[in-house]
């Protein structure tokens, strides 16, 4: 779920720049931003909803689902591309994003209960949500970064691999994960 999160927040980011590349006018553009948040307020009823009724695991998969559609909705938008096409996607986006942050309180609360739930689920969400805001201001283009590191024309992959320094961090003896973290594209 919050790698779910991620992909949204960084569809957020980037939506008007795709589309007005693909040659949606500018207002056209932010009115789609309109319609995501409209779509996404009945949407997070809706997911939190279908949790209870159906079960964690099925509405995430349903959610991630219609996220992928609209990422390819967005990949198919064109200059020819009618309103009420642009407007899918805006639909679509809205209903995926706005799963993860239904199921959020839902999944801590699995796994943490009692009297305190509330302080952690506050704090959960806290850093959930800062991370979010924080990626978006302190982010930069991966092209970027990649040129700065001059990959031969031979590489395939990108490997990503965090700091590992006990004396810096002492939170990583916790065995949640193996340590250094590593990811690949």
């Amino acid at each position: 779920c919050f790698l779910m999160n991620l992909g949204s927040q960084l569809m957020m980011m980037h939506q008007v720049a795709a589309l007005v590349d693909a040659g949606v006018t500018r207002m056209v553009a932010a009115s789609v931003v309109g319609v995501v948040g409209l779509t996404s307020i009945p949407a997070k009823i809706g997911w939190g909803w279908m949790a209870y009724k159906v079960g964690r695991r099925t509405t995430y998969w349903l959610g991630t689902l219609v996220f992928l559609a609209a990422v390819l909705r967005l990949g198919t938008i064109g200059e020819t591309t009618s309103g009420a096409g642009i407007f899918l996607y805006g639909i679509l986006i809205g209903l995926g994003y706005s799963m993860p942050t239904s199921l959020t309180p839902l999944l801590t609360a699995d796994f943490f209960r009692g009297a305190h739930f509330g302080s952690i689920f506050g704090t959960v969400n806290f850093v959930y949500q800062f991370g979010g805001a924080l990626g978006v201001w302190l982010g930069f283009p991966l092209a970027a970064l990649l040129k700065e590191v001059e990959p031969t024309s031979r590489a395939k992959y990108v490997r990503f691999e965090t700091l590992y320094d006990p004396k810096q961090m002492p939170g990583l003896g916790i065995s949640i994960l193996d340590w250094p973290y590593v990811e690949g594209l």
